[in-house]
């Protein structure tokens, strides 16, 4: 009995050290909007905006040298595969991911924000000017899709 009561302690105060989902989120969102920026080839500085509601994310660049909106992507941490979670270097440091099993369950948004018809991917990507910074959100990221149920592929 005494075993199982240490045994619940321990359970309970190592719960305690890990992150919500809404505080995950929240970081995740705030984060993007200080860091996640990145020069394009016309000098423009490019970014994402990440809004979440609960599971659901919607990534949408943004630039800020007068560009319309390129659009972006609709997805759900629950469809991801946590594994795919990785970092590719370079002059962009890019967190990218895929959903579980390839499925294509990240939807295209026109630039005004409604979904593109017949456009689904398996795959997408968050940039960052900066590595520490991607490798920083990758590790969020992850969190947030674990605790939203998402699964690693089959094989």
């Amino acid at each position: 009995m005494r075993t199982l009561a240490i045994a619940l302690v321990l359970l309970c105060s190592c719960a305690a050290f890990g992150q919500s989902l809404h505080e995950t989120t929240s970081w995740m969102h705030n984060f993007v909007e200080a860091n996640g920026f990145w020069r394009g080839t016309d000098g423009s500085l490019e970014g994402n905006t990440l809004d979440f509601v609960e599971c659901q994310v919607k990534d949408m660049e943004r630039t800020t040298v007068g560009h319309p909106s390129l659009g972006g992507m609709t997805y759900s941490l629950g469809d991801l595969d946590p594994n795919s979670i990785g970092i590719w270097g370079g002059p962009i440091a890019t967190v990218h991911f895929d959903t579980t099993n390839e499925q294509n369950k990240i939807k295209w948004l026109k630039p005004d924000g409604t979904p593109e018809w017949n456009a689904d991917l398996s795959s997408w990507v968050v940039n960052f000017g900066d590595e520490n910074d991607a490798k920083r959100f990758a590790r969020a990221f992850k969190h947030a899709v674990i605790l939203c149920g998402g699964k690693p592929s089959t094989f």
